[in-house]
């Protein structure tokens, strides 16, 4: 009864944390419509968006899902642990969905759930490839936000951002670094923990083991972030499209390793409102309406693909 009491106390907790969230991303989108068109003008825009282009700017989101689905099936592999591409895509779209609305894409580790291996294992693979993210978007995107400013901007526009880019990049390294150098602190103030200490420390352990077999694979794994980020360029190009207004590749895979940090803002529904606005702050020259519409539009296209996996969720298996 009492674990029951506290899994219902959980999910009020999460609902009305949602619910909050919600509110905030809905408040500030709307204001920024308001300020910065109008709801008229808007709902005009949406009503415009081409829905065939919208749907195929899809498809170089679902090329990238397939490439990671394979950086999943392969990093498994390495620790011998079978299994299909199906499994790996479905792991990964499920991951990707709650990765989209957590901060610093933790939400990712998701996609350990549905593979059936020990939950430390596979949580290992899927951390090492979140850190390995964290590093490429943080580094691309102190490169980007530095060459846009220096273009279009002056440069202490770019400092607040630059340091969200190093503070990605290195917690990354750090992380890596904690497990490379066997650096055993939360081993030590797990096992002290009453009751469960123990287990815990066991799970850390195991988790950085199967993380460390990773260690030789780490340079090809930057390959997929790399090969992700172009065709995320041709996504936004298409999606721009979709909304009335001409966004070039170059220009789109520059921007978007820029404006994705916006998504990791905590207390909004994956960067709404607080996106839309920067959008519109760095592409003055498109119509502000165009911009709001591409800005919720591409949370929506992304979540549409994810959302493909979530039903695979129910098979998880933890071992």
């Amino acid at each position: 009864m009492n674990k029951k009491n506290e899994e219902s106390t959980k999910n009020v907790e999460e609902t009305i944390r949602f619910t909050v969230v919600f509110i905030i991303s809905i408040t500030v989108l709307l204001g920024v419509i308001e300020s910065r068109s109008s709801l008229s003008e808007f709902t005009r825009t949406m009503l415009s968006v081409n829905m065939l282009l919208f749907f195929l700017s899809d498809l170089p989101y679902f090329i990238q899902a397939l490439i990671m689905s394979l950086r999943l099936k392969v990093c498994f592999q390495k620790l011998g642990i079978k299994i299909t591409f199906k499994n790996a895509l479905l792991s990964h779209l499920a991951g990707m969905f709650f990765s989209d609305f957590s901060m610093g894409r933790t939400g990712y580790l998701a996609a350990a759930l549905p593979v059936e291996t020990s939950i430390n294992k596979s949580l290992g693979v899927v951390s090492t490839t979140i850190a390995v993210d964290a590093i490429f978007k943080g580094v691309m995107g102190g490169i980007c936000i530095l060459i846009f400013s220096i273009l279009f901007f002056q440069y202490e526009y770019a400092f607040a951002a630059i340091a969200v880019s190093i503070f990605m990049a290195g917690g990354g390294v750090l992380f890596m670094l904690y497990v490379w150098r066997e650096i055993d602190l939360l081993e030590k103030i797990a096992v002290k923990i009453p009751l469960f200490g123990q287990r815990l420390s066991v799970f850390l352990k195991e988790w950085r083991e199967s993380i460390k077999e990773l260690e030789s694979f780490i340079p090809v794994l930057f390959l997929f972030p790399l090969v992700g980020l172009i065709l995320r360029g041709f996504e936004w190009s298409i999606l721009a499209s979709a909304c009335g207004f001409n966004l070039s590749v170059p220009l789109a895979m520059l921007m978007h390793p820029m404006l994705t940090i916006l998504r990791l803002i905590p207390f909004t529904l994956s960067g709404l409102g607080v996106f839309e606005f920067a959008l519109i702050t760095l592409l003055p020259q498109y119509p502000q309406s165009s911009l709001i519409a591409f800005g919720i539009l591409d949370m929506i296209n992304n979540a549409f693909v994810d959302v493909i996996g979530l039903p695979f969720m129910k098979k998880a298996k933890i071992k």
